[in-house]
């Protein structure tokens, strides 16, 4: 993840939202790796796609 994606992610949603997307994410980690893993590829390619 790099710092553009980051901001992005806190322009769009704003600062409440990234932290709570961390809080929620930081706890599915150690319940489903693999599907977190495939969802973060699924995201940084649509931020690419901008």
């Amino acid at each position: 993840m790099n710092w553009k994606v980051i901001t992005d992610i806190l322009n769009t949603y704003g600062y409440i939202s990234f932290i709570n997307f961390s809080y929620s994410f930081i706890i599915s980690l150690p319940i489903c790796l693999i599907e977190d893993k495939l969802k973060i590829i699924q995201r940084t390619e649509l931020f690419s796609k901008k």
